[in-house]
């Protein structure tokens, strides 16, 4: 097989968009902080003041000044949190935490971006690894897009997207499809050898060439003493293979792994992770 050009299958990463409200929000939250603190400040300082200014004051008359003391200790926190709603704080967060989600997701389809993937990819290999659970991996790219662009406009291309986002969402309840970014997408598959994961690609290959697209794949699954970076790497070297194949197939990188080499980065061994818990 012939040495391998640099191919970049990866989209950029997706900026984080301007979150506008968090300096609002901070400021509301020292607001109401703020406010909690000085009450907390007026009650120990009548409780200075009648203890140590007024040292004639009777037992019970410092018993009514240590009951308001606690009073306002209890109406501090209290009454932050009423100042922090009062201020708009309640809005800022629904604000916020919809950012954050908007940030983690494709504008598109509504699935997880490629700084969800960035994010989550990492761990799921290191909780296989932790738990002896196998793990699967799809790279897949849309073959000719760019031509679908040119010849019937974005629109066009937009709808394909749109198809192929419902079909992995309909695949299998479990796995964690995403977009990376233009034409590429990937898919997380839970409980998956290697074995599940070349039967699940070849049969959403097959799916998606009955809803009228085309894909090239590539799959790989998680051994023993494997990173999360060597597995990237062998999904993204079958997918390579597919498309070199011509497209509109599944390559595992299984049935390659003999006779390529992932630049810069060590194969490992084929070592069986623990039986997969779902097959294709």
């Amino acid at each position: 097989m012939p040495g391998r050009p640099p191919v970049d299958t990866w989209a950029m990463r997706p900026t984080h968009p301007e979150d506008s409200s968090a300096l609002v929000y901070g400021v509301r939250l020292l607001a109401s902080v703020a406010l909690a603190f000085a009450l907390i400040a007026v009650g120990a300082y009548l409780l200075l003041e009648g203890t140590l200014g007024q040292p004639h004051l009777a037992g019970a008359q410092l018993h009514e000044l240590r009951v308001l003391l606690v009073l306002i200790g209890l109406l501090a926190p209290i009454s932050g949190v009423l100042a922090f709603y009062l201020l708009g704080g309640r809005r800022v967060l629904r604000d916020h935490r919809l950012l954050l989600h908007l940030a983690t997701r494709d504008g598109l389809t509504d699935l997880p971006n490629k700084r969800a993937f960035e994010d989550e990819f990492p761990d799921a290999v290191a909780a296989a690894t932790r738990y002896g659970e196998p793990l699967g991996l799809i790279l897949a790219h849309v073959d000719g897009l760019e031509r679908i662009n040119e010849r019937h406009g974005h629109e066009q291309g937009d709808t394909v997207l749109r198809v192929i986002s419902g079909v992995l969402r309909s695949s299998r309840p479990g796995d964690r499809p995403y977009r990376l970014g233009g034409d590429h997408f990937s898919v997380l598959l839970t409980h998956t050898d290697a074995d599940s994961a070349r039967t699940l690609a070849r049969r959403l290959a097959r799916d998606f060439s009955q809803a009228g697209v085309e894909l090239s794949i590539g799959s790989s699954a998680l051994r023993r003493g494997m990173s999360a970076e060597t597995l990237r790497a062998e999904a993204d070297t079958a997918l390579y293979e597919a498309k070199q194949r011509g497209g509109d197939r599944a390559v595992p990188f299984q049935e390659i792994q003999a006779h390529v080499s992932l630049s810069g980065v060590l194969v490992a061994a084929p070592a069986a992770m623990p039986a997969a818990g779902a097959q294709g």
